[in-house]
């Protein structure tokens, strides 16, 4: 990434961090860490990344929270299986992504939050399938299965194709037995993750923040920095070079969604993909403790399940005319003192309005259990209804 021009630069020094309201572009467009002679400057960059962590902009969330809000209402009305877990552990996402610092992290190139993309969640839950689902105690080469999962000819009537596994893949005839033995799983595989020439069935949804995650200061410190750089053999007298960079700190809440394209998620994929998360993790340095989640037992999808219903009905009863609304506001919407008042009404309406009201409160009393019971002006009540509808 090439240093600002001057005039760019002139207007960034004399812009406060708080006067940018989008983290995503605080931590990508923003800063100057260059000195005059074109070198970067870590220092610089060390004490901008303190300073955004704590600007107002991990503070801007009306529109990322109208969005959230109707996305967990797509995902309901998708018949996605969704479902919120908290970090336990730190979090690293996007951590070896183009920047213009040493280290990124993945942020939502509109509402700037951090994020897990879909595909990072979908890659893990391959390598995950692979490695625990499939080669579970096996020494297989794992790469071989990754990439026989992509071959779109991998079976030909059901059977494994031996002809492209021997000359495509140079499967050996001892390799042979142990494919032939897994390929249920592979067929699995396949149908869940797709291949070169089809596409998977599961999809991997961005996993989102419920509000701007709290963020910190990490540091890596490599000893051989001239050897990784390929210049030097690597030796004692070295000196490591402290980088630092930003995690989401544990305890931050995100909604993960996935959804099957053709009927409801299978119940074994996702108790899978939530154990995925729970104790083999995501992102970055996963080995050493990071990127770990804690599922956490919500009300969010019963809630969010009422809401799409409302909209749903409401959509409905606007293709309604005044007859139909009035019938369908007794059935599932009126409150009780609501279809009284349309009760006692019920005289001055024609004998074809009488009817259809009348078998709408008679549904309505049906569904609260006062239409056999109750007390005596209730009954009175039922008499009538029943004397309009000829009971």
């Amino acid at each position: 990434m090439l240093p600002s021009n001057m005039e760019l630069k002139n207007i960034l020094d004399d812009l406060s961090v708080n006067e940018v309201s989008n983290f995503n572009l605080l931590f990508n467009k923003y800063i100057n860490n260059w000195k005059d002679d074109f070198k970067y400057e870590s220092k610089i960059a060390e004490n901008y990344l303190k300073s955004i962590i704590t600007s107002s902009a991990t503070n801007q969330e009306e529109f990322y929270q109208k969005f959230l809000e109707k996305f967990k209402v797509v995902m309901v009305s998708q018949k996605a299986k969704i479902f919120e877990a908290k970090t336990s552990s730190r979090l690293l996402i996007g951590l070896g992504a183009s920047s213009i610092f040493e280290n990124s992290i993945s942020l939502h190139p509109i509402y700037g939050v951090p994020y897990i993309p879909g595909s990072s969640l979908k890659g893990e839950f391959r390598d995950y399938y692979i490695h625990f689902l499939i080669l579970y105690k096996n020494n297989f080469n794992a790469s071989i299965i990754d990439n026989l999962i992509e071959e779109p000819e991998l079976f030909d009537n059901g059977n494994l194709n031996e002809t492209i596994l021997a000359q495509k893949h140079k499967i050996a005839s001892d390799q042979m037995s142990f494919l032939k033995s897994i390929a249920d799983k592979l067929k699995e595989a396949k149908r869940i993750f797709g291949d070169q020439e089809k596409e998977g069935e599961i999809i991997f949804y961005d996993a989102y923040p419920e509000n701007f995650p709290k963020l910190e200061m990490d540091i890596m410190t490599p000893h051989y920095g001239d050897y990784y750089g390929g210049s030097s053999s690597p030796g004692d007298w070295m000196m490591p070079v402290p980088i630092k960079f930003l995690a989401i700190k544990e305890k931050n809440t995100f909604l993960f969604s996935i959804r099957n394209r053709k009927r409801d998620i299978d119940d074994e994929i996702f108790k899978h993909f939530q154990y995925m998360l729970n104790m083999h993790g995501v992102g970055a340095k996963t080995a050493v403790n990071y990127g770990y989640f804690e599922i956490v037992d919500s009300k969010i999808i019963n809630d969010i399940e009422k809401k799409v219903e409302q909209q749903q009905n409401e959509k409905k009863m606007e293709s309604m005319g005044p007859l139909e609304k009035e019938i369908y506001a007794i059935e599932n919407k009126n409150t009780e003192v609501e279809n009284v008042v349309i009760f006692n009404n019920l005289d001055s309406r024609i004998q074809e309005e009488q009817s259809k009201l009348a078998q709408a409160l008679k549904s309505y009393w049906e569904k609260i259990g006062k239409w056999s019971g109750g007390s005596k002006k209730q009954k009175r009540k039922v008499e009538k209804i029943k004397g309009i509808l000829g009971e």
